[in-house]
């Protein structure tokens, strides 16, 4: 990927737990957007990242925000940390 900036993201649900039903709803709508990745889903909390080239773009969050409300979840907190890219890494390769 040709990104420079990653959000990480958490909801956490602290009424309710997430149904199948509602996992699958929040599943589909977060898997058509490119932008997103490493989606990882549990009864009471979602974690997944969020690509930016330039910036992030927080509108998917927007629309999650919106269909949890629309599934009747009142009570859940979304937070995102963004990270640029360090330029930092580790590469190895043996001399043959």
């Amino acid at each position: 990927m040709d990104w420079s900036i990653i959000a990480i993201v958490q909801i956490d649900f602290n009424a309710r737990i997430l149904s199948d039903a509602d996992v699958q709803a929040v599943e589909g709508l977060l898997r058509k957007d490119n932008d997103v990745d490493n989606l990882n889903v549990h009864p009471r909390s979602l974690s997944f990242y969020i690509w930016g080239k330039e910036k992030v773009g927080y509108g998917v969050l927007d629309g999650l925000r919106d269909r949890l409300r629309e599934l009747g979840y009142d009570d859940f907190e979304i937070s995102a940390r963004e990270y640029a890219a360090s330029g930092k890494g580790y590469h190895y390769r043996s001399q043959m």
